[in-house]
């Protein structure tokens, strides 16, 4: 993970998963080789005291935000010519 994914996982995942016991729809960067990798993750806290976690990949999400950006960029730059 990203340093700012570990600090939201250790601040906000692990207290709220005791507390509530599940937690759905939180999104987080995975770190990788060649590009980071943002995920959702859902998990819940078993009868047994493991966590279960599951995640899906969400990088058309990313291009989406950073496509957005870059069109930000161009329409700002042209304002200001």
């Amino acid at each position: 993970m990203t340093l700012a994914s570990r600090v939201y996982f250790q601040s906000f995942f692990l207290p709220n998963i005791n507390l509530k016991r599940n937690i759905a729809e939180m999104y987080v960067t995975l770190r990788a080789v060649k590009e980071d990798l943002p995920i959702v993750l859902n998990g819940q806290l078993l009868e047994n005291g493991e966590i279960e976690i599951y995640f899906i990949a969400v990088p058309t999400r990313e291009r989406y935000v950073r496509k957005i950006n870059e069109e930000r960029e161009v329409l700002i730059a042209q304002r200001n010519m």
